[in-house]
């Protein structure tokens, strides 16, 4: 590799680059909604994305807003063989007034208490009754796209980025993104239907100054690309990752016209056939 705009630095291991997901907020005092006063409803089983999965416990919430009235509530459910709660899931009830076809305003927010950190996501979509969601498919929302403590979400292209430096990407190889010492994304890379992963970048500001480090391997080197250019950030805003559509997530509809992604921010040209994980509204869904 001919030096450009990076440095480079010998290492003796793998660097254990992660995000810290650590907040300062406090437990909210949500409330169960009365019954009585709703007369439609829907079955939720919402699992917990891979990023968060480290931090579950049993203290942790998740509640469902409509229009900025808490329609649903839960902490992580029960398995009923074993009696035992499983943190990773969370099973609720849904309420609604709300006639079919209606569009509404629904908001999902989940509380990690080891975390200390609220993360919400909002979407427009109609409830409608008496449906089951997350039962013939995960329903894996895709909650670090929401996080308080980072509001800003962006992609980096990082196959276009390291090819401006004359760098080669390979399988294996780490990507991150920092903002001073803290890391603010990080990806191992792997190739894709023949393109390489992207990288999701946190941020708490629009205009923070994020460079970019890439791990080689091969070579056991970290290469900091120049913090006088961090080229190739791309802001994708929250919402375009969950494109607002008249059939709800909450209802488990899919449609070839809602934009799919990969995990690591890649636009796709509609439904994907391969069998993998993908986010679809907003959501990580399953296709088999």
């Amino acid at each position: 590799m001919q030096a450009s705009a990076y440095t480079v630095t010998t290492v003796a291991e793998e660097p254990q680059w992660q995000i810290d997901w650590s907040y300062n907020q406090t437990r909210p005092d949500w409330q169960e909604p009365a019954a009585e006063n709703f007369e439609n409803w829907t079955v939720m089983l919402v699992k917990i994305e891979e990023a968060l999965l480290p931090y579950v416990s049993e203290d942790d919430l998740l509640a469902i807003f409509i229009d900025d009235e808490l329609r649903g509530l839960s902490s992580p459910s029960v398995v009923v063989s074993t009696n035992e709660v499983d943190a990773t899931q969370y099973l609720l009830k849904v309420f609604g007034n709300e006639n079919l076809g209606d569009e509404v305003s629904l908001t999902m927010k989940y509380y990690n208490a080891e975390l200390g950190q609220e993360f919400s996501l909002s979407e427009t979509m109609t409830l409608d009754e008496d449906v089951l969601v997350g039962f013939d498919e995960d329903f894996i929302p895709s909650f670090t796209l929401g996080s308080a403590k980072y509001p800003v979400v962006t992609t980096l292209d990082v196959a276009s980025v390291l090819a401006e430096e004359n760098i080669t990407p390979a399988e294996g190889d780490i990507i991150a993104a920092f903002v001073g010492d803290e890391c603010r994304g990080v990806c191992q890379l792997s190739m894709i239907n023949g393109e390489w992963s992207n990288l999701t970048v946190f941020q708490c500001e629009d205009d923070e100054n994020v460079i970019i480090k890439y791990y080689d391997a091969t070579d056991n080197c970290i290469i900091t690309l120049n913090d006088d250019d961090p080229t190739g950030i791309n802001e994708i805003k929250n919402e375009e990752l969950r494109m607002k559509n008249s059939q709800s997530s909450m209802a488990g509809g899919q449609s070839d016209g809602w934009y799919w992604y990969s995990l690591d921010g890649r636009k796709l040209q509609g439904k994907p056939s391969c069998p993998g994980i993908y986010i679809n509204n907003g959501i990580k869904r399953v296709v088999k």
